[in-house]
């Protein structure tokens, strides 16, 4: 596995870029270095033949000059701004692209929209969890999703779960609970000097989302939108089919034989002769072929909305009620989704307008998946069967009823759960009830003067199990594994000045203000086991229990300014600042504050061509900070497990830090956008830099000390990137558009110092105990860590006395997790009101460590132990330096294989055609058309197939935890390819 090289960030960046624009010709991609993907795939076109040929066919250049000085996006706290005027990047999503081919959670159908932002999702289906980047990873600990803004509404996008070496549940996050229908558009604020508005918890950019709004001066209007989609599992495994369960080449001949090698494909022959397996009948000694799509069911996601819509001369309404069922591909595993939104606006006389909008949702899951390790993970049971076993013989997965209900082992490890038992028995559920909403009141003073307040609040109740179900094997009577019930609130008020005034050629535009914001959170976790009744879940019951109420509660208090000076039209200067005053840092410590400059210049101005509308030179300069969570600065007591009846005192495992001040991040900016060809070519390219000083991370101390680690100010962290987007329309002759787009981004990140002396920081670990996750001086982010062959100064394998390889002691790295280089291709073809739409995405530089594989080689399913099944030629020399030549028995010659690592890293990078969506317009004429405005029915697709994969058995984004930890693989949720239709109605 190669390292990657610590090269200077310049130099590699410089090297990169260069490759963006080579790659970059309207999605034209050399099959060369794209392993198969064809030119012919691809239409190559002359641009300016194209675009001149058509030029008499649009509208006038000076209209469309007029259009692109109009376009208006919502930049930080809501302020809308001319697109022309930005001095920073930022990209636009209109809500109508968000579901051309939907998915349930918002953040998947973000995927390729927007260069620079990078979704990963969680191997966890339908409700699971997704982690958003912009610009790279900026933290190492406290996360780098963006802030999401919901009509001005700070939204907590927290995910309350997540599985780890020892597995666990994936909670979902808060982007689920957005109806993409109700969506008018989200604008990604990229960089520090687009987001410093909002403070430090923009830190990492910010999604501002705007909502369906209603019409003035308009009658009633009605939209309808149902969608049904089929998700059917894909079996990425490609194993072997030659050799069944047993051992040494020896097929079971009891059921103690059988339940000992339950996951063991080191038998013999599959030759059809009767076999004895784990419940102690005879089966066909033969191959048992697509377990894993047998076990899983079609899914099924039925997805509803209606929304009312209009106004008067002096108001106007935006209701809406949606609906989401869904039916996963794990057998009764389901979630469900119901959310209402009102949006309401009124101007009470000429100078005083308000409005208010609210929002509720309902969201629960069931049958939740474990990942990552075994106990009551059915996607582990099902991944481990030897060859011979089908899926069939572990039904229904338990023996007897009622209180004598046990779980039927197919294993002798009473931790490898029965898949079967699992489903049937499942008790991971959630329920989240939220409601968030704002009001406002605006009272225009002077024409060119005007004060706003405003009120946000966004809450929700959640309440997870994660159970044991009794009758388990390795719990007889059932555990409580956690119990998490949260109450969350976040109240903001806000009061804004704004002061505008076109004097002459120049234009002034200055906004000023403070808000206070409040945090108030109740968490209640429960761990129980052994109850006196049989599937009664009540911890006043159980033998063992222990609960932990925490109540983390935070402010902060801000002021903040800005000012838009316009010259002309064409030059563009935005000066703002930002003081935040925080309540989770000493009170020494506490004040941090947010400058942030950008200037953008139209020299379209100058050129004074018809050919050119916008071309903008822009450059920004923004410092940010990110405070620490609640109680880091000083000791805490609590109570901890009861000793013989009596609850003891305890106190955390990391030390505090009553000196501990933010982090800081300053970033610089530079790019160019511009409009050619009545608006019929868009390029927008960026440039960044930015840098992370005092990130706050528990960094490890001595074990002497009692505690594990300590919390303090030590990590410096580096992004450095280019952004380039291109998109035009191709084709317009009326009857028929092709418009397409390509967007790039390349990151380089990389951690330049954590404590003095240290050089490593791990994150995460594998179940296997093979691979880690850490963060490195001098390399990216989420470097996987993994074990390589033992090898002599000359190269040659150091044996163990029985001939079989070994690992080296120490780790070796094998590349970062997090892939630096992403794209996407978006196109949309039309005629007649017939529109194609597809999406194909690609990742390139990430790697990911394979338990599944490890497992396989391990177990003999793997198709490279076919091989020598009679014994392995092993060459290499002792630890004395002495020649060994030894043939070594397959199973303990690959068993051995398993535990080198460094074997199991694939190269994660992919192409994929994420998504296909045709839709027609269906024409109305007569009568109908008084009442129909609009009907539309689509067929849609997502996840069809990958054009380019490196992995073996398993798809390259089969991250089982992408929120710190990134590069890890383990009995995740299959991944569905998903086909459906759409009907959108407008009345």
């Amino acid at each position: 596995m190669k390292t990657i090289a610590n090269k200077p960030l310049t130099k590699r960046l410089l090297k990169k870029a260069a490759m963006l624009w080579i790659l970059t010709s309207f999605g034209y991609l050399s099959a060369e270095s794209n392993a198969g993907v064809s030119k012919k795939m691809i239409p190559t076109f002359n641009l300016q033949e194209q675009m001149a040929a058509s030029l008499s066919s649009s509208k006038d250049s000076t209209a469309a000059q007029v259009k692109t000085e109009e376009e208006v996006v919502v930049t930080a706290l809501g302020i809308e701004k001319n697109r022309k005027a930005l001095g920073y990047s930022t990209t636009s999503v209109k809500g109508d692209e968000l579901t051309l081919a939907r998915e349930v959670n918002l953040s998947s159908v973000l995927v390729g929209k927007v260069a620079g932002l990078n979704v990963d999702a969680n191997a966890t289906g339908v409700g699971g969890s997704t982690k958003i980047t912009i610009r790279g990873n900026n933290s190492l600990t406290l996360g780098s999703q963006p802030l999401v803004v919901v009509n001005g509404i700070p939204f907590d996008n927290t995910n309350p779960g997540g599985a780890g070496k020892w597995g666990g549940i994936d909670l979902g996050d808060g982007m689920s609970s957005i109806n993409p229908d109700d969506i008018e558009s989200v604008n990604v604020l990229k960089g520090a000097a687009a987001a410093a508005l909002y403070g430090q918890r923009a830190r990492n950019g910010a999604l501002v989302i705007t909502t369906k709004a209603g019409k003035r001066n308009r009658p009633v209007s009605v939209d309808i939108n149902s969608n049904t989609t089929f998700d059917a599992p894909i079996d990425f495994t490609d194993y072997q089919f030659e050799y069944g369960q047993g051992t040494a080449g020896q097929k079971p001949t009891t059921k103690a034989d059988a339940l000992a090698t339950g996951a063991s494909g080191w038998g013999a022959k599959l030759d059809g002769s009767p076999v004895i397996i784990f419940d102690g009948s005879t089966k066909p000694y033969s191959a048992q072929k697509n377990n894993i799509t047998n076990f899983y069911n079609v899914g099924s996601t039925l997805s509803n909305s209606v929304s009312a819509y209009g106004g008067s001369q002096n108001a106007d309404y935006f209701f809406s009620y949606g609906n989401v069922t869904n039916k996963g591909i794990l057998p009764n595993s389901t979630y469900d989704r119901n959310s209402v939104a009102l949006n309401v606006n009124l101007d009470i006389n000429s100078k005083i307008s308000s409005g208010v909008n609210i929002n509720y949702v309902n969201e629960s899951r069931g049958g939740i998946s474990q990942l990552s390790d075994a106990p009551n993970n059915a996607n582990f049971g099902i991944r481990t069967l030897p060859a011979n076993i089908s899926q069939e013989y572990l039904k229904p997965g338990y023996t007897g009823e009622g209180s004598t209900l046990l779980e039927s082992q197919f294993s002798d490890n009473p931790y490898r759960t029965n898949p079967y038992f699992v489903i049937n028995r499942n008790k991971n559920t959630s329920q989240k009830n939220r409601v968030f909403g704002a009001a406002f009141v605006k009272y225009q003073v002077l024409p060119e003067f005007s004060v706003k307040g405003r009120v946000t609040n966004d809450f929700y109740a959640f309440e997870a199990y994660n159970i044991y179900p009794a009758g388990i094997t390795f719990r007889p009577l059932g555990a409580l594994d956690n119990y998490n019930n949260t109450k969350f609130s976040e109240i903001n008020a806000e009061f804004t000045a704004n002061y505008k005034k076109k004097f002459d050629k120049i234009g002034v535009d200055v906004i000023a203000g403070a808000n206070t914001l409040y945090r108030n959170s109740n968490i209640w976790n429960i761990n129980a086991g052994d109850f006196s009744f049989f599937d009664v879940y009540n911890p006043a019951t159980a033998a063992t229990q222990r609960s932990n109420l925490s109540q983390p509660k935070s402010r902060i208090n801000s002021l903040f300014a800005s000012a838009d000076i316009n010259y002309d039209n064409f030059l563009f200067l935005t000066i703002s600042n930002r003081s935040d005053w925080s309540s989770t840092l000493p009170k020494e410590n506490n004040f941090f504050n947010y400058p942030a400059v950008s200037l953008g210049f139209d020299a379209a101005k100058l050129i004074n061509s018809s050919m050119v509308n916008l071309l903008k030179l822009r450059a920004a300069y923004a410092t940010v900070g990110g405070e620490a969570a609640p109680f880091q600065t000083q000791l805490a007591y609590s109570l901890g497990a009861p000793v013989s009846g009596t609850s003891i005192g305890a106190i955390p495992s990391t030390i505090p830090n009553i000196n501990l001040k933010p982090l800081t991040i300053s970033e610089m900016e530079l790019g160019f956008e511009t409009k050619l060809f009545n608006n019929r070519l868009n390029v927008d390219f960026a440039w960044y830099s930015k840098t992370t000083k005092d990130d706050i991370v528990n960094s490890t101390v001595s074990q002497t000390s009692g505690y594990s680690a300590a919390v303090q100010n030590i990590a410096e962290i580096k992004n450095q990137g280019v952004e380039l987007l291109i998109n035009g329309d191709v084709i317009n002759t009326g009857k028929f558009k092709w418009n397409t787009g390509v967007n790039l981004a390349y990151n380089i990140n990389e951690v330049v110092a954590l404590a003095p002396g240290q050089t490593t920081l791990r994150a995460g670990e594998a179940r296997t105990g093979r691979a880690f996750v850490e963060n490195v001086v001098g390399k990216s982010i989420n470097q996987i860590a993994v074990f390589d062959y033992k090898k002599d100064k000359n190269g040659k394998l150091i044996l163990k006395d029985d001939g079989t390889p070994q690992a080296i002691d120490t780790v070796t790295y094998a590349g970062s997790g997090i892939h630096p280089f992403t794209g996407a291709w978006n196109n949309s073809v039309s005629y007649a009101g017939l529109t194609l739409s597809f999406l194909i995405d690609w990742k390139f530089g990430g790697y990911i460590y394979s338990s599944t594989d490890s497992r396989a080689i391990a177990a003999g399913f793997h198709k490279n132990t076919l091989t020598s099944r009679g014994g392995v030629n092993v060459l290499g020399v002792d630890d004395k330096g002495n020649a060994v030549s030894k043939q070594v028995r397959a199973q303990d010659y690959y068993d051995a294989i398993a535990n080198i690592s460094s074997l199991q890293v694939y190269d994660a990078s992919f192409i994929k055609l994420r998504s296909v969506t045709l839709s027609y317009n269906i024409p109305f004429s007569g009568a109908a058309k008084k009442y129909i405005k609009s009907a539309t029915v689509s067929f849609v697709a997502r996840n069809l197939f990958y054009i380019l994969r490196k992995t073996e058995n398993i798809e390259p984004e089969a991250n089982y935890n992408t929120l710190t930890v990134q590069g890890l693989e383990g009995a995740g949720l299959p991944t569905s390819r998903s086909f459906g239709f759409n009907i959108a109605l407008k009345f």
